[in-house]
């Protein structure tokens, strides 16, 4: 091969090369462009999605406390329960194992009977689609048996966070944080 041949063969690669390169960093800029394209169509797609629905949020916090005042003003019945929560109503106090409706009437009853002048007092009420969370101090007053503890007459105060599910305007599921240890200690004997 004569060394003019040898030159013509590299420009030929040069030109090869260049044009690869070429072609490669339009698709570079293509990918740029596309990725560029397709973020300006999602944000322009998030931006015309109706914004949440202050409204129906403000009617699920309301709900929640209407709830609550409705366990307060009771007078030790369970037909709050009814009017509440839904017929496949899950509760979960403190753990992973679910409570069902009967459970959790069974769990309201007993405590109900355990403790009177119940109030909740709402510290906090946040709510986001169909979930709403809630903090609250429990104040109530020990006048019946709990636990095998005779009714001491005391008040007693708990801290709880509730975050509850609503469905059409009802309960349908619960999950409950209660100091259950605060409960325990406010109701062992006296020290002599």
């Amino acid at each position: 091969m004569e060394f003019w041949e040898l030159q013509s063969l590299d420009h030929g690669l040069k030109c090869q090369f260049e044009a690869l390169t070429y072609i490669s960093s339009m698709r570079y800029r293509v990918s740029r462009i596309s990725l560029l394209f397709f973020s300006i169509l999602g944000l322009f797609i998030l931006a015309c999605q109706s914004p949440p629905d202050t409204a129906s949020l403000e009617e699920n916090k309301s709900l929640v406390r209407q709830w609550l005042a409705d366990i307060d003003d009771s007078g030790g019945s369970v037909d709050f329960i009814d009017r509440w929560m839904t017929s496949d109503f899950q509760t979960y106090f403190n753990s992973s194992d679910p409570m069902d409706l009967a459970g959790y009437r069974q769990f309201m009853t007993d405590a109900l009977s355990a403790f009177s002048n119940m109030r909740h007092d709402i510290r906090y009420v946040i709510a986001e689609h169909d979930l709403v969370a809630i903090g609250v101090t429990l104040h109530m007053v020990h006048t019946g048996e709990y636990m095998g503890i005779a009714p001491t007459g005391r008040p007693i105060l708990i801290e709880e966070i509730l975050v509850v599910q609503l469905r059409e305007g009802r309960i349908a599921q619960e999950w409950a944080v209660v100091d259950f240890a605060a409960l325990q200690r406010q109701l062992e004997p006296a020290p002599s």
